[in-house]
């Protein structure tokens, strides 16, 4: 499945699968994107999600197979567009991640561009305080130690960059 949907959604979706309380999601798989051009996008889109009307803000994320993996992490590289309210919106949303997995940023980070990418809809969960938790810790490479990061409210701006956040090891 992680190819199809990439690894976000993947782990996203056993964990559901499971039984943990994921916030409702829906991956538009890699598969969907194969060979589409940007200029047919919109109307490809609009038929995938056909009539869908948001009943509340969601969250359009990357989801690739390569993202945050051993070899490479592309932590923070592709875009996430947050609160997004219409179907409009939402068009706009995946495009602008999608089309991330050709920033400058990224080429510069992966010259091979062997991307494959999912994009992720998920509903927005408000949050007091969010951040990431690394299994083994990055600073040191100790697989007995986990790292967590975190900053009061959403998380974009810890994985953006623009602030440290606390940490506890």
């Amino acid at each position: 499945m992680k190819n199809e949907v990439g690894g976000k959604a993947s782990t996203l979706m056993q964990l559901q699968a499971w039984g943990f309380p994921v916030p409702e999601l829906k991956a538009i798989p890699c598969s969907f994107f194969e060979d589409l051009q940007d200029e047919d996008l919109e109307g490809q889109l609009k038929l995938f999600l056909g009539q869908e009307v948001l009943h509340y803000p969601i969250a359009v994320r990357s989801s690739a197979a390569a993202e945050d993996g051993v070899e490479q992490s592309y932590a923070g590289l592709f875009e996430t567009v947050l609160n997004v309210k219409n179907q409009n919106e939402m068009i706009a949303a995946v495009r602008k991640v999608w089309m991330s997995r050709k920033s400058h940023r990224v080429l510069a980070y992966d010259q091979n561009q062997l991307i494959s990418m999912a994009v992720l809809l998920q509903k927005m969960v408000p949050a007091s305080q969010a951040g990431v938790l690394f299994t083994a810790n990055p600073v040191n490479g100790r697989r007995s130690e986990m790292m967590i990061s975190s900053v009061e409210g959403l998380g974009e701006k810890l994985v953006s960059g623009d602030v440290s956040g606390e940490t506890l090891i």
